[in-house]
């Protein structure tokens, strides 16, 4: 698979790049500045399709698959993450990704059950603001 930037089509970011993952093992892409991280994760997450070649999950072709579902299965951890102001609003974020409407009561029960959970409600609870 080759990639160029989609601004500058003449420069060559990844230049006949093999890769695989393997299913359900957590896997993190590290380098240096520069070195292409961003754009595999932006190509996996089919924000654009690569220049040459194809990138397959599963022995499927992604860009045969919806973006949305696609994205659904990965997560990620960006280099600069967006914090919101309460640990309530950065829980709820995971669940806004999911395209289902809820009453606000059932969101606050997700997001409290999450943190007992992950074990943390109990030090949330401690803080000077714990999860309003």
């Amino acid at each position: 698979m080759s990639d160029t930037y989609p601004s500058r089509p003449d420069i060559v970011v990844l230049d006949s790049l093999s890769l695989d993952i393997e299913p359900g093992k957590t896997t993190a892409i590290v380098g240096s500045s520069g070195s292409g991280k961003s754009t595999i994760i932006e190509l996996l997450e089919r924000f654009y399709d690569p220049v040459a070649g194809n990138i397959l999950l599963d022995g499927h072709k992604l860009s045969e698959l919806r973006p949305n579902w696609l994205r659904q299965q990965i997560s990620l951890v960006q280099q600069s993450p967006t914090l919101f102001t309460t640990i309530f609003e950065n829980i709820r974020y995971g669940w806004l990704a999911h395209p289902m409407r809820m009453h606000p009561r059932k969101i606050s029960n997700i997001v409290y059950d999450a943190t007992r959970v992950a074990n943390a409600h109990n030090f949330i609870i401690q803080l000077p603001s714990p999860i309003a």
